[in-house]
């Protein structure tokens, strides 16, 4: 990876987190339905001549559990596709937005900010007022700090997520991003497992994404991107 990164980590990487796939869907009120709206283009990054300024927010998936080696991470494949880069990331592991929502330092003028959170909601069951107050705070931090950064928002990695995507989509839109669901690449085959490879992360397992599940995430994320 090119560029200087920056770890906010508080959980060993030989302890994975649990197998979040068997927590029941959430039973908090309702979520609001978002108005349809036509599915907007790629966002445009142009470069100056200097590394692009990029910031990941996330959770385990951003830490790049369980591929096989950091680089091949979908937080890594981006950074290498869009390098040079001066790479910041906030990631804590089997944490809430709630939680690391509090620890992003979003630094000024970046060029791209990829926030994916919202899966271990999910399991929680964090209720969707909360959740949705604080998504939007959280990309409120980020357009006010850096208003001319490319945003761009990914699903939850859950086939049992779809009132959260709901929010982070329609939150996303309205803050000018790009929202990229992850659901379709969780529920493919060959995206997850097997059960005890030994990986820098700890031994993989069949919830999180393997090398290429994280090449999938990472192909998804720029496509929604240009760069000139």
């Amino acid at each position: 990876m090119i560029g200087v990164a920056g770890y906010l980590l508080t959980e060993s990487a030989a302890t994975p987190p649990p197998d979040l796939a068997s927590l029941p869907a959430s039973t908090a009120s309702a979520a609001p339905i978002p108005t349809q709206v036509s599915v907007p283009g790629p966002l445009a990054i142009v470069r100056d001549g200097t590394p692009l300024r990029v910031l990941f927010a996330g959770d385990s998936l951003t830490g790049n559990y369980f591929a096989s080696s950091a680089e091949a991470g979908f937080r890594s494949r981006v950074a290498t596709a869009l390098g040079p880069v001066e790479l910041t990331t906030a990631e804590l592991a089997d944490q809430t937005l709630t939680t690391v929502r509090r620890i992003v330092e979003v630094p000024a003028d970046l060029d791209l900010a990829v926030v994916e959170l919202g899966t271990n909601d999910v399991g929680t069951q964090t209720p969707f007022d909360q959740f949705t107050s604080q998504y939007r705070d959280l990309l409120g931090k980020i357009t006010s700090t850096s208003p001319g950064a490319a945003l761009i928002c990914a699903g939850t990695w859950q086939d049992a997520g779809e009132a959260y995507d709901a929010v982070i989509e329609a939150e996303c839109l309205a803050a000018g991003g790009r929202y990229v669901p992850l659901v379709d690449i969780f529920e493919a085959d060959g995206t997850r497992g097997p059960v005890g490879t030994a990986t820098p992360f700890g031994e993989s397992d069949t919830f999180h994404p393997n090398d290429s599940g994280h090449r999938q995430i990472a192909d998804a994320i720029l496509a929604a991107l240009t760069v000139s």
